[in-house]
């Protein structure tokens, strides 16, 4: 059986982020941007929480606040419709394969996604209604009341102009606000949020609600609502249906420090709103909180005093009363003021099965919150109305109401969120919430969060984005051999290389080509059956628009995306067997000038050690001929750096002479051909959209172990690979390039390779290019020399260095929060965006068939794939 009800709003004029109702009764709304904070930062948790007790001290004159958190929906198709604008035509398809299959995995996992917004409405004096406008409210209120509405607000608005006697206040109330940096809201907006409260659980339009309440504010509440007989209410507007259930926070714990509410409430995987009606109770007086405790304290302290003379059992409640009464006393004499509040949740589902499961899950995590909260099956009516933005909570308001300390009511830290990544990104993973060890089941710790995480790494070098603590585009990845980086990186770069821009991925395992290459072979052989398929599709259908969308979804499911875009790609192998490699990464091949010279003196020290500078005669010779050979190149000459050693060789000075012919004898037949040659060939191209550079045959020493002369050669190729790299991100500042530098703890190992690195990250902002250096250790990251700063790490474990990656994080050195690190295993990264925001998160590559490119460990060993 349902009842039919319809409450109206009693909204006569809105001015701004005002709002005058019909018992002239003025309120000011605001929105308050959500601060945040990780989980695992306490002091910033505890600095945010005087600030927000500081505010709402400020409001006593005020009487009282309404605080709401809203769960607003998130967009993903239109997120991902802007993300594809930015790729390059070429992979667009590539694009829309991944992310078509990553939306339709994320709403059938979690169904929708959301944030929340927090916002704060507080009364003002009340207006006086003048004695003709109060006459025509009462006798036109019920039967004419939209004309009614209208003809008093066009009065209100253009004759009494009532919101002017309020400006100076609501300046003074935003000052107030400042600290938590509340915005007041614009006319459209205060329009929009008071009509949310009759939309609950409605998708709705927000641009047809808003023009509807615009034309008349009576359509503010265009909704009608049924009580049903199940406790729920049942809302009915234009544009859609949706059942309600509020349910009333009955009681808190005794001790609520760290409660953090909350932080909570944003991990469910569901949105709740949760909206608290406060109200500030008088500290003197006969009726105030002091006179009130001090009558209860002495009441159980006298019952106490009984039972304790009989010898009877003392009841723990009672003594925990008088306790919390001892507390409000002394809170009083301290100054501390006192809320009376109302906090109500709110879920919204399509069916009552939907309903009754969120109320299930919210109350058990609340009970682990020692949070009791009630179904109130039978005042779902009182609470809707209630629950409007524009109700007060009042002495009669009895049932819920809790009182707190203002102290103790901000430990449910309001106003602050989790939030981690860039609005509009590529989807990587979860935010993890908890501080568990998943025991390297990063599957489990994938379905237990409710919260993905994006990323778009061109976000971190743009101007005029709110909160972004710099511009720094570099990116560094850390972590153990085995934790999951590697595929990170390698999943990173494939996303981003499909927007348009230069990518450069840097191999020195010569690794990728193979396993890339394989994973095409492998889907190609498959292409047969899906033309057949295609050819009895063109036999069947005759409309062009369907054909195309069958075909089209029979691509997207043999991966044709995928075999295309990795025949996109551009592997070069440098390897001296194929003698077009030949001085791919000669200097004076791919530099000009002092940069020329630079890199040829450092790759020669390289090879030569002290010999080049020892003896002035030699040295003077090898900058007279570098210097010459550099020219002779500028002027279309076909010449390398092989021809500076040539050419001192032919000297009569036998030093220079003997000398030269040992380092052209050290060159030849080796990898070192790479670099000194005689410039016959071109250097590796810098124009491919994407290109996976690998060196075949490198072998880098660890740092700290005697190098061999293997080791020399290898150093020589990656010095002439940093300053490649270097030329190839500053080349085109209109266009954004990024580089892909694995292995980049090598850089750190010399002075030479340090002075590379740095001048790598240099290039950085000014010339629109993106490094991100993929490396064992965040200690990497850094040196003395070099303050250039990562505006984004991904911190997988890194075992042994917790104290280091917790000072790149700025993270306090406590004891729980190494723990948080320590606890990660394989998938699971620290990441802090350039926000400056820090999150622990679990990597996840959501296309099974492009997760097969980045492994690096095989094995036909059943055996070794046994779980012990």
């Amino acid at each position: 059986m349902k009842k039919k009800a319809i409450w109206e709003n009693h909204v006569l004029s809105v001015h701004d982020n005002l709002v005058l109702k019909d018992d002239g009764t003025v309120f000011a709304m605001f929105e308050v941007p959500a601060s945040i904070i990780s989980m695992m930062d306490f002091n910033a948790k505890e600095n945010h929480k005087n600030s927000v007790q500081a505010v709402i001290t400020s409001l006593y004159e005020n009487l009282g606040f309404e605080i709401l958190m809203k769960p607003i929906t998130k967009d993903l198709l239109k997120a991902y419709e802007i993300l594809l604008k930015d790729c390059d035509p070429r992979t667009r398809e590539f694009g829309e394969y991944l992310l078509e299959q990553s939306y339709i995995e994320l709403m059938n996992e979690l169904g929708s996604l959301h944030h929340h917004k927090f916002f704060m409405t507080i009364p003002l004096t009340d207006f006086e209604l003048t004695g003709d406008l109060k006459k025509m409210m009462k006798q036109g209120w019920q039967r004419f009341r939209k004309s009614v509405v209208n003809l008093i607000r066009r009065e209100l608005e253009f004759s009494l102009k009532w919101y002017e006697s309020y400006k100076q206040n609501a300046q003074n109330l935003e000052m107030n606000l400042n600290l938590i940096q509340a915005r007041p809201l614009k006319q459209e907006e205060t329009l929009l949020y008071n009509s949310l409260n009759y939309l609950r659980g409605i998708e709705a339009n927000q641009d047809e609600v808003l023009a509807d309440v615009k034309n008349a504010i009576g359509n503010m509440d265009d909704t009608t609502v049924d009580v049903r007989s199940d406790g729920l209410l049942e809302i009915h507007h234009p544009q859609g249906s949706s059942l309600l259930k509020f349910l009333p926070l009955a009681d808190y714990p005794e001790v609520v420090n760290n409660i953090h509410l909350i932080e909570h409430l944003q991990t469910l995987p569901f949105p709740v709103e949760f909206r608290i009606k406060a109200r500030f109770r008088k500290n003197k007086g006969a009726l105030g909180m002091e006179a009130t405790a001090e009558r209860n304290r002495d009441r159980i302290g006298m019952e106490l005093s009984e039972a304790d003379e009989k010898g009877n059992v003392t009841k723990s409640s009672s003594v925990g009363a008088y306790m919390i009464l001892e507390d409000i006393i002394s809170g009083v004499d301290n100054g501390e003021y006192f809320l009376d509040f109302l906090p109500v949740f709110a879920i919204t589902g399509s069916t009552p099965d939907e309903i009754n499961y969120y109320k299930k899950m919210l109350m058990s995590s609340m009970e682990g919150l020692g949070i009791k909260v009630v179904s109130s099956q039978f005042d779902q009516p009182y609470l809707f109305y209630k629950m409007r933005s524009t109700e007060e909570l009042t002495r009669s308001d009895k049932y819920w109401v809790q009182n707190m300390k203002v102290s103790a009511f901000v430990e449910n830290l309001f106003f602050v969120s989790q939030k981690i990544g860039s609005d509009v990104g590529f989807p990587f993973g979860r935010v993890d919430h908890t501080t568990l060890n998943w025991a390297g089941n990063y599957e489990k710790a994938i379905a237990s969060s409710p919260t993905p995480f994006f990323w778009n790494m061109f976000q971190a070098n743009k101007e005029n984005i709110d909160g972004k603590l710099g511009d720094s585009p570099h990116t560094l990845i850390v972590g153990d051999t085995g934790s999951g980086k590697s595929f990170f990186a390698k999943l990173a770069f494939v996303y981003h290389s499909i927007l348009k821009g230069l990518s450069l991925y840097i191999d020195p395992k010569d690794e990728m080509k193979s396993q890339f290459l394989y994973v095409r072979d492998k889907l190609e052989s498959y292409l047969p059956e899906m033309e057949e398929k295609i050819a009895e599709l063109v036999s069947l259908i005759e409309d062009d628009e369907i054909l195309e969308r069958r075909i089209r979804n029979l691509e997207f499911a043999y991966h044709k995306p995928l075999i295309d875009y990795i025949n996109h790609i551009h592997f070069v192998s440098l390897n001296t067997k194929d003698k077009k490699n030949i001085g791919a990464l000669d200097p004076i091949v791919f530099l000009e000038g002092e940069q020329a010279k630079e890199l040829s003196t450092q790759v020669t020290e390289g090879l030569i050690g002290t010999k080049l500078t020892e003896d002035d005669r030699f040295e003077n010779s090898f900058n007279y001929h570098l210097q010459q050979v550099i020219e002779r190149r500028a002027k279309g000459e076909t010449v390398g750096l092989l021809n500076v050693f040539k050419e001192m060789s032919k000297s009569k000075e036998q030093l220079i002479k003997d000398r030269s012919e040992n380092i052209l004898s050290k060159i030849s037949g080796t990898m070192l051909e790479l670099v000194f040659s005689e410039g016959k060939n071109p250097s590796v191209s810098m124009d491919d959209h994407i290109t996976v550079l690998g060196v075949t045959g490198l072998n880098l020493a660890k740092s700290g172990e005697v190098k061999t002369a293997q080791n020399k050669m290898s150093d020589i190729i990656m010095y002439a690979l940093g300053d490649f790299c270097r030329f190839f991100g500053a080349r085109n500042r209109k266009q954004e390039t990024v580089i892909w530098l694995d292995e980049g703890w090598f850089f750190n190992t010399t002075d030479i390779g340090k002075g590379i690195l740095m001048r790598m990250k240099r290039v950085g902002r000014s010339e629109n290019n993106f490094l991100a250096l993929i490396t064992q250790s965040v200690k990497d990251g850094s040196s003395e020399e070099d303050d250039t700063a990562f505006g984004t790490i991904f911190a997988f474990k890194e075992t042994g260095s917790t104290k280091e990656v917790l000072e790149a994080f700025n993270l306090p050195q406590d004891e729980k929060i190494q723990k948080w690190y320590e606890n990660q295993t394989k998938a699971q990264a620290l990441l802090r965006d350039p926000f400056g925001r820090t999150a622990r998160v679990v990597i996840h590559g959501q296309n099974p068939a492009l997760n097969e490119c980045f492994k690096t460990t095989f094995s036909e060993m059943e055996s070794a794939k046994a779980v012990a």
